[in-house]
């Protein structure tokens, strides 16, 4: 365990100082900040449920129920049981850029949320998935190199996020084409 653990920080280590440059600087700092995305979101949400049709509808209707397991259950739950804390807590080498969150490490919530919502969004605009992915994957890297993640904290996001999208996208699909055949029959 020791082991993984070293190389976890070797990692860390390696992105954070290493591929420090005034580009990823800025550029990290910005995209890894939720309240630059959200007027985005907001677009989104309300282009999808004006334009998107039934399927743009199902896929906003999954996204907010998404967001809202995978925050509540990563943020309220897995973190306080696992208990990890942040890089920058007991190591004044670490590079944080954007502030110090508080809160525990372990998963990434950053990275839960937006993998759950990639996996979502690839289900209903699967012609897009290489948007979808390359922004989640983007946000969770930038959680290590602004210093308040472990490698390990956002693969653990990553992989959570996953099974929570499959598990809500699936069920809104099937909770509908339940409704729809139901609808179907009674005509």
């Amino acid at each position: 365990m020791l082991e993984l653990f070293h190389f976890d920080w070797m990692i860390f280590d390696f992105i954070n100082h290493n591929l420090c440059n005034p580009l990823f600087d800025a550029f990290f700092p910005f995209i890894t900040n939720v309240r630059n995305w959200l007027i985005v979101y907001a677009i989104g949400f309300v282009f999808l449920m004006w334009k998107g049709g039934v399927n743009g509808r199902l896929c906003a209707i999954a996204a907010l129920l998404t967001i809202g397991i995978s925050d509540q259950m990563n943020s309220h739950l897995i973190k306080n049981i696992v208990s990890r804390d942040r890089p920058f807590v007991n190591n004044a080498y670490v590079r944080v850029l954007g502030g110090k969150p508080g809160g525990k490490s372990f998963p990434s919530s950053h990275a839960t949320n937006n993998a759950a919502q990639a996996v979502v969004f690839t289900m209903f605009f699967f012609r897009y998935r290489y948007v979808w992915w390359s922004i989640a994957v983007l946000i969770a890297f930038s959680r290590i190199y602004v210093g308040v993640h472990y490698p390990t904290d956002v693969l653990a996001g990553l992989t959570e996020g996953t099974i929570i999208g499959l598990i809500v996208g699936t069920s809104v699909l099937k909770v509908y084409e339940y409704f729809k055949n139901r609808k179907a029959v009674e005509s």
